[in-house]
């Protein structure tokens, strides 16, 4: 039967100075058919009976599945077609997931979906747990790609579940691996180690050397995350050893390049710099000439800091050169940083301004860049979890009318024996069942609604921490940087057009710092909900318009994401009261009881009617009502004209 050879992404990583990783993936070889022995294969099948026929083709859609995917997407429907024909259930499952694959590599996921999910549903009716377990990982992948990390997961444990049922040595390791991967992309290092250490487990008891090599390699990258470099050292240097001795030399810079950012981390520069050269020759030797820019880049940033500034020039000069050539905007920006390092260092002014401005310049790029990539992002998931709604609707209502269908035939049966009396009788048990089905379908409608509100909610917290700590740690660090150069281009201190400038860049470092500060206070991610409302507080009560009080009677104990959504919260309750309703004074207060958090905002306002919260464009009291709902919590908004506003709220103590 036909598996996906990519159930198992080898991964090699090569981290950058920002340690941000690299992902290489390593699938099966195949052998490649010619053109000639396909035509002669044609001409044989049309001899053939459909039984032998079938082989053929089989045979032919291994060999094309990476090697012509499209060419693969055409066979593989002639061999379900004639799987079908001859009633052969197992052939019909292996053909559609040898499509899935091969629609999956052309980028065709809704087509892929639908293969695997077919082949799924034949596995599950022919009761083969190695098969199914199979599906399941196939379908992960799909989500996997398509960055849909939860879902990737939820199908992963699925499959991994039926491989340690069945007890497949083989499978676990393969799943351990998927996990391992998709928890990477989440930041999830410890999870990650985990994963991997089971899998190096499993290869060493199967004696499975490439296994084992590869899964070094991957351990050695995790452990450059967690910063343990002694660590990454030691596996690195097994996952080398490992690909010498199976002759896959070009897969050796990988871990080369690992240990030299490790000796970085260390501080062992000189360490650093002999394996990011010796990485940068055998990337060259193979003609890996991305991977050899990613690593030009770190040879230039460690020539810099042993202030070896020609060397480090030539490095990065040819990384940017290399860089632009490629599109690669990450490693443009890391060589122009330290051409503009050098360019101060050496005092050439100039070039450090034109650099600066380029590094502005990229920077924008980056940002736009990562933003459009969020929305995809997005928007894929909202597809996606609009088709699923879409499936269960349908199905349900297929349900429901399947029910009346069923309800009025045996309506018609039955009123022949059991007359009026029985009727009424049979009406209102379906009635039941029908107004249970609809309310069913209801609250499936708003969970969904829920699920969709919630993701759009996490991917904007998470949008705004990323660009908060951008502006804070790149902006603000560059602005910054300019006011040292723009101080140094003028000794005289009485010079007006210096001070002038040195006075703007200031405002716009403190104006950098208020933006950051609101999209996502660093005290709120830092100590925690507490430490945000007392910073909101102090900085309220000292534009000395309003008066804010709070009191609680301990420390609020919340888990992050619930700390964010009560911020929120409380912030839109603050800043409406100084908007619109003029008040002087706002009391907030905080009761612990019975495992849950009573809040409640007090404000000596104008107050105003409620019936505009229901006519209301807006979507502030509806967006705070969401909030609190997803957290498991109620909210309570009491307002009279000239009698003030006070807006009450729960969130469960986190256990």
């Amino acid at each position: 039967m036909v598996n996906d050879p990519s159930s198992v992404f080898w991964l090699f990583s090569s981290v950058q100075t920002n340690q941000q990783m690299k992902f290489f993936t390593l699938g099966l070889l195949l052998a490649s058919l010619s053109l000639a022995s396909q035509n002669a294969q044609n001409q044989y099948w049309e001899h053939l009976d459909d039984s032998p026929r079938l082989d053929s083709l089989i045979s032919l859609t291994d060999q094309l599945l990476y090697d012509d995917p499209a060419e693969c997407v055409v066979i593989s429907s002639m061999v379900y077609d004639l799987a079908v024909k001859l009633k052969d259930l197992e052939r019909q499952a292996s053909a559609l997931q040898t499509l899935g694959i091969a629609q999956r590599i052309l980028g065709q996921y809704d087509s892929s979906f639908q293969s695997q999910s077919f082949a799924l549903d034949i596995w599950v009716g022919i009761g083969d747990s190695s098969e199914i377990a199979g599906a399941y990982n196939n379908l992960g992948i799909i989500y996997d790609e398509k960055g849909i990390n939860d879902k990737a997961i939820e199908y992963y444990l699925k499959g991994l579940s039926i491989y340690e049922q069945i007890g497949s040595q083989d499978g676990m390791a393969k799943a351990y691996n998927n996990l391992g991967i998709v928890n990477k992309k989440e930041g999830n290092y410890e999870k990650v180690l985990d994963y991997y250490q089971k899998s190096l487990a499993i290869y060493k008891e199967l004696r499975h050397s490439i296994g084992e090599t590869i899964t070094y390699g991957n351990i050695g990258s995790v452990y450059l995350e967690l910063e343990e470099f002694e660590e990454a050292i030691k596996y690195s240097e097994n996952a080398i050893q490992g690909y010498k001795d199976l002759g896959l030399d070009q897969y050796v810079p990988y871990s080369l390049e690992n240990i030299g950012i490790a000796y970085k981390g260390l501080g062992d520069l000189a360490k650093a710099e002999t394996f990011h050269q010796r990485a940068l020759e055998q990337y060259l030797k193979y003609g890996n000439e991305k991977e050899a820019t990613f690593t030009r880049g770190s040879l230039a940033d460690i020539l810099l800091l042993h202030q070896s500034y020609a060397e480090a020039e030539l490095m990065a000069q040819k990384c940017l050169e290399d860089a632009e050539r490629m599109g690669l905007l990450d490693e443009e920006l890391r060589a122009t940083r330290v051409l503009y390092g050098v360019s101060k260092e050496t005092g050439k002014l100039r070039s450090a301004i034109a650099y600066h401005e380029r590094i502005l310049s990229l920077s924008d790029q980056l940002s736009d860049q990562q933003k459009t990539k969020t929305v995809e992002e997005l928007q894929v998931r909202y597809e996606t979890q609009k088709k699923e709604q879409a499936i269960k609707t349908l199905e349900a209502e297929t349900a429901l009318n399947e029910l009346e269908i069923a309800q009025t035939r045996y309506l018609l049966l039955t009123s022949l024996v059991l007359g009026f009396i029985g009727i009424g009788a049979i009406m209102l048990i379906n009635s039941r069942k029908r107004y249970k089905l609809k309310a069913g379908l209801a609250e499936e409608k708003e969970r969904i609604q829920k699920e969709r509100f919630r993701a759009v909610i996490e991917a904007e917290e998470k949008e705004r921490k990323r660009i908060a700590r951008e502006l804070h740690d790149g902006l603000g660090q560059l602005l910054s940087t300019t006011r040292i150069t723009v101080s140094s281009l003028e000794g005289d201190e009485e010079n007006k057009k210096v001070r002038n400038s040195i006075q703007l860049i200031d405002h716009a470092v403190q104006e950098v710092r208020n933006i950051s500060h609101n999209m996502m206070p660093n005290a709120l991610v830092s100590f925690g909900l507490d430490a945000a409302l007392d910073d909101m507080i102090r900085k309220i009560n000292e534009a000395e318009n309003v008066q804010v009080r709070i009191s609680r009677q301990e420390g609020v104990h919340l888990e992050e994401s619930t700390s964010i959504g009560i911020y929120r919260v409380l912030q839109e309750i603050i800043n409406n009261a100084l908007k619109y309703a003029e008040a002087s004074a706002i009391t907030i207060s905080i009761v612990l009881q019975n495992g849950f958090y009573y809040f409640e905002v007090t404000d000596d306002g104008k107050g105003f009617d409620l019936n505009q919260i229901k006519q209301s464009s807006g979507i502030g009291w509806n967006n705070m009502q969401s909030r609190i709902e997803l957290i498991g919590g109620e909210m309570t908004i009491l307002s009279k004209l000239g009698h003030g506003t006070t807006v009450k709220f729960t969130a469960p103590q986190y256990d």
